[in-house]
């Protein structure tokens, strides 16, 4: 009770009797110091017998810097989500809308490369929402499901993609599948 002023007196005994069952338990609290300030904290609590006698061993550890990683990295993820999806989303209408000629018709080789970067952009754009998919399997109980995946069209989208890049040097890319 003295570890976080939350923590209601009252629970405790159920709290007792739960560690007795489990033997150990790890608790995420508010810890308080000497001096009145808190800090985050996880308490690693064990039950054991000795000689008929009930003991409870609790080791406490600052998660203050782990706390702020978590705080850094939510931060990451508005501003992926946020900063890099909202403006690929934007810049995919806006390529969808000239490939259609609403902004006048396009020549065969314009209209290409317009396709070319309506690929490459929902390719990046798969690329930001699989980072969020990771942060969100990360930070909860998430199914993976496995698909079959077609590897010579993988393949064959990947040269589409890297075609223009090499175009203009003299080298040249082959597949062979």
């Amino acid at each position: 009770y003295d570890i976080d002023k939350n923590f209601p007196i009252d629970i405790w005994k159920d709290y007792w009797q739960s560690l007795c069952y489990k033997t150990k338990s790890f608790t995420d609290t508010t810890h308080i110091r000497k001096d009145g300030t808190t800090y985050p904290a996880t308490i690693n609590a064990n039950y054991f017998e000795y000689k008929g006698q009930n003991y409870l061993y609790a080791c406490i550890m600052d998660v203050s810097e782990r706390k702020k990683s978590e705080q850094v990295q939510e931060n990451f993820i508005a501003t992926l989500s946020h900063d890099l999806r909202v403006p690929l989303l934007a810049e995919n209408k806006a390529l969808k809308y000239l490939s259609k000629g609403s902004y006048g018709k396009l020549s065969e080789k314009q209209l290409f490369a317009v396709n070319n970067m309506i690929h490459s952009n929902n390719d990046l754009l798969n690329l930001v929402n699989t980072l969020l998919d990771v942060y969100k399997y990360d930070s909860e109980e998430v199914k993976v499901q496995w698909e079959e995946v077609n590897l010579c069209q993988l393949v064959n989208s990947c040269l589409i993609d890297i075609l223009p890049l090499v175009k203009d040097t003299n080298k040249s890319i082959n597949s062979n599948i």
